[in-house]
């Protein structure tokens, strides 16, 4: 059976990754820690919604200002800057990704894409960004991840997306005493689901259009977020949507979960729930793990000391999907495959010194 691979993913740094040299400084410093046992080079998550690379990816010298300390004005948004490259302005953006990447002399591949589109799953009354312009986004960043995987040799297999929120509408109103009151207006579970169904399928068609072979394509991975407001969220919603996959076969290939260890965690789903049932399991592409609070997701951390132990059964579940059997039964259903990549999550991580003990931790038990 293979052994699982420590990646990390680039958003422990704000700065991004074409006018830093504190992302990939930290890079430097866990080659290391990160390389695999037969060589391989360090695995590489890429965020591609920090902002200044999305200022890059449509005004560079604005991009160029904000890393110089001043201010950018200009809305920033994943679905809208996304949702408007040109496939010229993908092509280039993969080649440069690639030249960043690769600046080491041990270089470095990107094993996955993570993003940010909560407005995947956007009621139709939404605009600017729209549902459609996150769809576009999603379909030009799947493009990314094959142009990355077909012409410079990443074996991008995922790209992470958040499954998007419940939130349909705030409204605002004064109250008697003169202070607003705010009502949230929630929608179902189900009509959240569907949307998003819908979105994926539509994202899909337009990323392997035009002759595109739908191997060449990187999965979809969806994000648990712990919380009520969250279109997943806990086992149920996590049963319900890979019950919806398996009856959705225009996407049921191309689409499975991430799982964020802390997220599951936090929720309450354990192993045992996961393992009992079958079609949430098979459909695990991918995993991230960050240190965590036990009751909320209040940020990201490197475990303490007497924590490493409750993470080993999640590691043992996440070394079992690579198991012969567990392929044999995913091809034969056509479903996506596990990457088997476990992607350290630290966001905006405050030093370096953080980023290096959880990788070398996580690399010694994996």
């Amino acid at each position: 059976m293979s052994r699982l691979r420590c990646s990390l993913i680039t958003s422990f740094s704000t700065q991004g990754i074409f006018y830093s040299k504190k992302t990939f400084g930290a890079f430097d410093r866990i080659d290391g820690e990160c390389r695999s046992s037969d060589g391989r080079p360090t695995a590489v998550e890429l965020y591609v919604a920090m902002e200044p690379d999305l200022l890059h990816w449509k005004f560079e010298e604005e991009a160029r200002a904000l890393h110089e300390g001043r201010p950018s004005l200009r809305p920033l948004n994943c679905a809208k800057t996304f949702s408007e490259l040109s496939p010229t302005d993908i092509v280039k953006a993969a080649g440069e990704i690639d030249a960043n990447v690769r600046s080491s002399e041990k270089g470095r591949e990107i094993v996955a894409l993570a993003t940010f589109l909560p407005e995947i799953v956007a009621s139709d009354r939404r605009v600017n960004p729209s549902r459609q312009d996150a769809v576009r986004a999603l379909a030009n960043i799947i493009t990314l991840g094959r142009l990355l995987r077909k012409d410079f040799g990443h074996p991008v297999s995922t790209v992470e997306i958040v499954a998007g929120s419940r939130f349909e509408s705030l409204k605002g109103r004064a109250s008697g005493n003169g202070e607003r009151k705010y009502e949230v207006c929630l929608e179902t579970i189900s009509t959240i689901q569907a949307r998003l169904l819908q979105s994926l399928e539509q994202a899909l068609q337009l990323a392997c259009s035009g002759g595109t072979q739908r191997d060449d394509c990187p999965a979809i991975a969806l994000e648990l977020e712990p919380g009520g407001y969250f279109a997943v969220r806990n086992i149920d919603s996590l049963t319900s949507l890979a019950n919806a996959l398996d009856q959705t076969p225009a996407i049921s290939d191309k689409v499975g979960f991430n799982l964020d260890i802390s997220h599951w965690r936090i929720s309450g789903v354990t192993i045992q729930e996961i393992q009992s049932n079958p079609n949430v399991q098979y459909r695990i592409i991918h995993s991230h793990f960050s240190g965590h609070h036990r009751c909320a997701h209040f940020g990201d951390c490197v475990p303490a000391p007497a924590e490493w132990d409750n993470f080993t059964p999640w590691l043992t579940l996440l070394r079992d999907l690579m198991s012969p059997k567990e392929m044999a039964i995913r091809q034969h259903k056509r479903l996506p495959m596990f990457s088997g990549c476990v992607s350290v999550e630290m966001e905006a991580a405050r030093n370096v010194d953080s980023i290096v003990e959880i990788v070398r931790q996580l690399h010694s038990r994996l």
